[in-house]
């Protein structure tokens, strides 16, 4: 499956506290923006959380995702990209 998604801009704000990284704004087809995207960093590597919101009973629900995979790793690659590009500024 090809993603055809465009993503129009994408900022890094960068923060360190715990295994967090830094959070980014995505603007998709230069119409849609997503802020609050969390940076991990884990044993394995980083990865993106999307934003969520804890239900009344501390459960994290996302806010907005990805359809299907192909699509999330598209976003998480472009995120991870963009980040990285940051921190070796």
């Amino acid at each position: 499956m090809e993603v055809t998604l465009n993503i129009t801009k994408i900022s890094i704000t960068l923060k360190r506290r715990n295994k967090l990284r830094g959070f980014a704004e995505m603007i998709l087809e230069n119409s849609f923006i997503i802020k609050g995207i969390k940076i991990i960093e884990s044993d394995k590597g980083y990865f993106i959380e999307m934003p969520s919101k804890k239900t009344a009973n501390n459960k994290r629900i996302n806010m907005v995702h990805p359809k299907n995979n192909e699509t999330r790793l598209y976003i998480e690659d472009a995120i991870l990209d963009k980040y990285e590009e940051e921190i070796n500024k």
